[in-house]
Protein backbone atom coordinates (compact mmCIF):
# COMPACT_ATOMS: atom_id res chain seq x y z
CA UNK A 1 0.00 0.00 0.00
CA UNK A 2 2.34 2.79 1.33
CA UNK A 3 4.97 3.57 -1.48
CA UNK A 4 3.67 0.86 -3.68
CA UNK A 5 3.02 1.80 -7.34
CA UNK A 6 0.14 1.15 -8.73
CA UNK A 7 -1.47 1.59 -12.05
CA UNK A 8 -2.96 5.12 -12.84
CA UNK A 9 -6.89 3.94 -12.26
CA UNK A 10 -5.84 2.22 -9.66
CA UNK A 11 -4.31 4.90 -7.62
CA UNK A 12 -7.14 7.40 -8.55
CA UNK A 13 -10.01 4.92 -7.33
CA UNK A 14 -7.54 4.84 -3.96
CA UNK A 15 -7.35 8.57 -3.88
CA UNK A 16 -11.24 9.04 -4.35
CA UNK A 17 -12.26 6.63 -1.83
CA UNK A 18 -9.70 8.03 1.17
CA UNK A 19 -11.06 11.29 0.35
CA UNK A 20 -14.74 10.19 1.09
CA UNK A 21 -13.15 8.46 4.04
CA UNK A 22 -11.10 11.67 5.32
CA UNK A 23 -14.18 14.10 4.85
CA UNK A 24 -16.43 11.67 6.97
CA UNK A 25 -13.46 11.29 9.58
CA UNK A 26 -12.99 15.53 9.33
CA UNK A 27 -17.01 15.89 9.92
CA UNK A 28 -16.97 13.65 13.33
CA UNK A 29 -13.67 15.15 14.65
CA UNK A 30 -15.44 19.02 13.97
CA UNK A 31 -19.04 17.92 15.29
CA UNK A 32 -17.96 15.58 18.13
CA UNK A 33 -19.40 12.32 16.12
CA UNK A 34 -21.42 11.03 13.40
CA UNK A 35 -24.10 13.96 13.54
CA UNK A 36 -25.69 16.00 10.75
CA UNK A 37 -22.80 16.90 8.77
CA UNK A 38 -21.70 13.06 8.46
CA UNK A 39 -25.16 12.08 8.05
CA UNK A 40 -25.55 14.68 5.16
CA UNK A 41 -22.33 13.04 3.29
CA UNK A 42 -23.20 9.64 3.89
CA UNK A 43 -26.70 10.21 2.26
CA UNK A 44 -24.76 12.30 -0.44
CA UNK A 45 -23.04 9.80 -1.25
CA UNK A 46 -25.67 7.06 -1.61
CA UNK A 47 -27.40 9.78 -3.65
CA UNK A 48 -24.95 9.57 -6.32
CA UNK A 49 -24.25 5.76 -6.04
CA UNK A 50 -28.31 5.09 -6.58
CA UNK A 51 -27.76 7.65 -9.68
CA UNK A 52 -25.49 5.33 -11.26
CA UNK A 53 -26.08 2.14 -9.88
CA UNK A 54 -30.07 2.06 -8.82
CA UNK A 55 -31.16 1.78 -5.52
CA UNK A 56 -30.78 -1.19 -4.65
CA UNK A 57 -27.22 -1.41 -4.96
CA UNK A 58 -26.54 1.72 -4.04
CA UNK A 59 -25.83 1.41 -0.01
CA UNK A 60 -23.14 -1.81 -0.55
CA UNK A 61 -21.53 0.57 -2.97
CA UNK A 62 -21.11 3.31 -0.96
CA UNK A 63 -20.69 1.14 1.78
CA UNK A 64 -17.77 0.01 0.00
CA UNK A 65 -15.98 3.03 -1.16
CA UNK A 66 -16.18 4.66 2.45
CA UNK A 67 -15.25 0.79 4.22
CA UNK A 68 -11.90 0.71 1.58
CA UNK A 69 -11.13 4.37 1.88
CA UNK A 70 -11.12 4.26 6.13
CA UNK A 71 -8.71 1.02 5.15
CA UNK A 72 -6.52 3.22 2.91
CA UNK A 73 -6.05 5.93 5.37
CA UNK A 74 -5.78 3.61 8.06
CA UNK A 75 -2.94 2.04 6.72
CA UNK A 76 -1.38 5.50 5.64
CA UNK A 77 -1.42 6.19 9.92
CA UNK A 78 -0.52 3.07 10.53
CA UNK A 79 2.96 3.57 8.63
CA UNK A 80 3.20 7.41 9.95
CA UNK A 81 2.97 5.59 13.19
CA UNK A 82 5.09 3.34 12.93
CA UNK A 83 7.55 5.81 10.92
CA UNK A 84 7.46 8.37 13.95
CA UNK A 85 7.36 5.61 17.05
CA UNK A 86 9.30 2.40 15.18
CA UNK A 87 6.20 0.47 16.55
CA UNK A 88 5.72 -1.99 13.98
CA UNK A 89 2.12 -2.04 12.62
CA UNK A 90 1.75 -5.48 14.38
CA UNK A 91 2.32 -3.62 17.53
CA UNK A 92 -0.05 -0.84 17.10
CA UNK A 93 -2.66 -3.43 15.64
CA UNK A 94 -2.30 -5.56 18.91
CA UNK A 95 -2.64 -2.06 21.11
CA UNK A 96 -5.88 -1.23 19.37
CA UNK A 97 -7.18 -4.89 19.45
CA UNK A 98 -6.75 -4.34 23.41
CA UNK A 99 -8.43 -0.51 22.97
CA UNK A 100 -11.59 -2.14 20.95
CA UNK A 101 -11.64 -5.45 23.25
CA UNK A 102 -10.73 -5.21 26.89
CA UNK A 103 -10.61 -7.75 29.24
CA UNK A 104 -13.69 -8.36 31.06
CA UNK A 105 -15.95 -6.69 27.83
Amino acid sequence: MVGEQQDPDSERVRLEYARIALGMLNSHVIEGGPKSTAIDQWKGLIYEEADKVGDDKAVAVASTKVATGMTYVAWELLAMRESETGRKVTETLEHLGRVFNPPGK
